[in-house]
Parts: C-alpha cells; sequence; structure tokens
C-alpha cells in the first residue's frame, strides 16, 4: 500500500463482508476517480540544509518543533516548514543540524 495512503496497512478480517451487488434498478454505481498513474513517480523534493526552527502549537495539541526547510534545486520560494516526522527520509540533513546548534551552543557558553 503507497505511504501516501496514510493508513495502517492491517485491518481485521472481522470488518469484512461477502460483496453484493447492486440491483440492476439503482443503476451503475458511482465511480471514485483517483489519480494512481504511478505512486512511486510522485513528486519527492530533496532537502539540501535546515534553515531555522521553530515551535509549532495548534489547537488543543502539543508543541511540536517544526524546521525550515531548503530543498535542492529550489530558491528561498520554495522553502517548506516540515516536521520531524516528514523529514524520515533526511535524516542526515537533520542530524547535521542538531549538531550545527550543539556547536552554536557550546560556542556561545565559551564566549560568556
Amino acid at each position: 500500500m503507497p505511504a501516501s495512503y496514510n493508513m495502517h496497512p492491517v485491518i481485521n478480517i472481522e470488518h469484512l463482508e461477502k460483496y453484493q451487488e447492486s440491483p440492476n434498478e439503482f443503476g451503475d454505481p458511482p465511480q471514485l476517480k483517483i489519480n494512481r498513474l504511478n505512486f512511486d513517480v510522485l513528486p519527492e523534493y530533496e532537502a539540501n540544509r535546515i534553515a531555522a526552527k521553530c515551535m509549532w502549537k495548534g489547537r488543543n495539541e502539543p508543541r511540536i518543533p517544526i524546521y525550515h526547510l531548503r530543498h535542492i534545486n529550489y530558491g528561498p520560494e520554495g522553502d517548506t516548514w516540515e516536521t520531524r516526522q516528514n523529514l524520515k527520509n533526511a535524516a542526515d540533513v537533520l542530524l547535521e543540524w542538531e549538531k550545527f546548534k550543539a556547536l552554536q551552543k557550546k560556542k556561545s557558553r565559551t564566549m560568556n
């Protein structure tokens, strides 16, 4: 199942029912049009670097960190704010950011 479905790939068989055709008097059932071209070809943006981090809080939600992300082959107009969960495939960029912030923190302590 493609990750773009954002659903758990396992269901309980207790929820399954035998399919029954609709009576002819109802006509043809409506068809749901889903873009199913090729899920492997969906656009994926490659992270270049993290420019900033801030804390975001939605209504009735805990504060979560979000990262200002610069993408390869895109300028500042292509920057996005992404959660840590969306950076699963950019672990190296996230690690580089954390090292950079730790180094900055260490430098600021030695300056004082």
